[in-house]
Order: structure tokens, then C-alpha cells, then sequence
């Protein structure tokens, strides 16, 4: 069963800035428009979870509109081998938090390590990103139609027993020979009907499921 950890991100985030000062520092040096993978290296002592040698990662930013909105930080992390192995989501973003916060640029990345073996890495990351972010949004989907359906039976209910109430006092008026309260209560009615029409085609609106998944960072993290 795959298992999902929630990140609700603000500037503050680690990775966020860490991403931030790394694409300032190139636009102050190099003025580039894209932006070159990351290479960090890093102390085994700082992720004592992990054995020595050089992985592949990748972070992706899912964000997700609906009933309720979601954004989420996915993490991928593998060793760099022909058959390489992943790592629990929940272990590769505490390793690449890490990296990123106590980490150092690792410069000689490019003449140590087999570029092709570790393209090829990468794609698999990516394949795996998007096979992950097929079944996610597609249980968000899920949940959202049933959060849907919820709110719209509540308000329909909550419909139905107000205008039960208000055509009860129109009655009431209208024997009693009250005309302008009769013209009053039937005017709560009309508005309370719009009011709740708003609210069930905004539930309709949010039923459709906006997503976008959005990398965030690429790289090589060396654990020496």
C-alpha cells in the first residue's frame, strides 16, 4: 500500500528556500533562464539511516483544488544502479531536507559518476513520479466526489426543512390576512433558494478536480 506524506509549504520551508537560493545565486552569476540539476554531498553521521555511496532524487509539488486543496511535496530517492532501489518516501525526504539544509555543493559530481547510468536513473524516478501521481490524484478524485455528494445532500436537506418552515408561516400569513408578511416570507423563500443554488453550483464547480504536478528539484546526493 503506498502511503502519502502531506507537506503544507509556505517560504519557510527548507527545501523551498534552499531551492530559492540556489536559483539566485544563478541568475546573480550566470543570468542563466534554466537551471542545472543540484549535486550536494554530505556526511553519512547526518543521515545515519542510509549507506555510503551517490543517489539520484527528484521533488515534485502536487497541488491539487477541489472540495478542499491540497498541495503535497513528493520525494523520490534511488541508489544510481542499473537496478536501482528506492527509498520510503517518508526516509528520501528526510535525507534530502537534510542534504539541503546541512549539505555541501558537490562541484566534481559531473567526473565522478556515470552521467548516462544516472540519466537513466532518473527517468526511472520520473516514471515512478508520474505512476504515483496517477493513483494520488485519482484517490483525491475519489474523495472529492464523496465530500461532493456530503455537502450537497446536507444542503439540500438543510434546504428542504427551511422552506418546509417558511411555507409554514406563508400559510399562516395568508390566513390570517397579512399580505405584506405573505409578500415578505415568499420573498426569504426566492432568496433562500438563490443562495442555495450558488452554493450547490460552486459544489459542482469544485467536484471538478484541478491538479498540477510541478518539479521543484532534480539531483545527485553523494553520502561520504
Amino acid at each position: 500500500m503506498v502511503r502519502f506524506f502531506y507537506n503544507y509549504l509556505n517560504q519557510y520551508h527548507p527545501l523551498v528556500r534552499f531551492v530559492s537560493s540556489k536559483i539566485s545565486d544563478k541568475i546573480k552569476e550566470h543570468k542563466f533562464k534554466y537551471f542545472s540539476p543540484v549535486a550536494i554531498e554530505i556526511h553519512k553521521e547526518k543521515v545515519n539511516s542510509i549507506n555510503r555511496g551517490i543517489y539520484v532524487f527528484s521533488v515534485f509539488l502536487w497541488s491539487l483544488q477541489g472540495i478542499r486543496d491540497i498541495e503535497k511535496l513528493y520525494f523520490t530517492m534511488s541508489t544510481i544502479d542499473k537496478n536501482p532501489e528506492f527509498l520510503p518516501c517518508n526516509e528520501a525526504e528526510k535525507i534530502i531536507v537534510t542534504s539541503s539544509i546541512v549539505g555541501n555543493d558537490w562541484f566534481t559530481a559531473p567526473n565522478e559518476i556515470d552521467l548516462h547510468l544516472a540519466c537513466e536513473c532518473i527517468k526511472k524516478c520520473l516514471t515512478k513520479v508520474e505512476n504515483e501521481y496517477e493513483y494520488f490524484v485519482n484517490n483525491i478524485s475519489n474523495e472529492n466526489n464523496d465530500r461532493a455528494d456530503i455537502q450537497t445532500k446536507s444542503l439540500r436537506n438543510h434546504l428542504d426543512r427551511q422552506l418546509a418552515q417558511l411555507e409554514e408561516q406563508r400559510l399562516g400569513h395568508i390566513n390570517a390576512g397579512r399580505d405584506s408578511l405573505v409578500k415578505a416570507t415568499e420573498g426569504r423563500i426566492t432568496k433562500l433558494r438563490e443562495r442555495v443554488n450558488r452554493q450547490l453550483f460552486k459544489i459542482d464547480e469544485q467536484r471538478k478536480l484541478k491538479h498540477h504536478n510541478k518539479e521543484v528539484c532534480l539531483g545527485l546526493i553523494k553520502i561520504i
